[in-house]
C-alpha cells in the first residue's frame, strides 16, 4: 500500500527485477515495528495494514484473461494465530454470565468476524464468481 495516495500497490510478474528485493521488502514493512519502503516516489508498507486478505487481484486478473465471473473459482485456505471458537451460550447459561465474561465474550466474536470480514466483502463484490472452498484451522 502507498501511503502516500492510499492505493494497493500489486507487484506479480511483471515488476521489475530491480525492484523485486524492494516489493518483498515493503510486504514485510509494518508501520512502527519495520520501516517504509521506497520505490520511486512511493511509501510502501504491508498491504495488510489496510485490508488482511486481497481476493479481488486473483479475480481481476482472469477477467483481464477473459474469463467470465461464472468461470472463475476461488478457493480459500486461512490460516490464523489461533482458532477461534465461539462456545455457544443458551438462555440458560447466559443467565449466570457476569460483566467480564460478557466482555470475552464480545472479545471472541469480534475475533471471529475479523478474519472472516475481508472474504465475506469479496464474496458479496462478486456474486458470480464461484467461491467453492473456504478452509479454516
Amino acid at each position: 500500500m502507498d501511503l502516500n495516495t492510499g492505493e494497493i500497490v500489486i507487484f506479480d510478474e511483471t515488476t521489475p527485477k530491480e525492484h523485486v528485493k524492494s516489493a518483498v521488502l515493503s510486504s514485510a514493512s509494518i508501520p512502527v515495528v519495520f520501516p517504509v519502503v521506497r520505490i520511486d516516489h512511493q511509501v510502501l508498507v504491508d498491504g495488510g495494514t489496510f485490508t488482511n486478505l486481497d481476493l479481488s487481484e486473483g479475480i481481476i486478473k482472469c477477467r483481464e484473461q477473459g474469463f467470465p465471473d461464472e468461470k472463475i473459482i476461488v478457493d480459500v485456505i486461512m490460516c490464523f494465530d489461533k482458532v477461534v471458537e465461539i462456545e455457544p451460550w443458551t438462555m440458560e447459561i447466559k443467565k449466570f454470565k457476569n460483566a467480564f465474561e460478557y466482555y470475552l465474550r464480545k472479545e471472541h466474536l469480534r475475533d471471529f468476524y475479523y478474519y472472516y470480514e475481508d472474504v465475506t466483502r469479496v464474496v458479496q463484490g462478486y456474486p458470480d464468481v464461484v467461491f467453492r472452498h473456504l478452509l479454516t484451522p
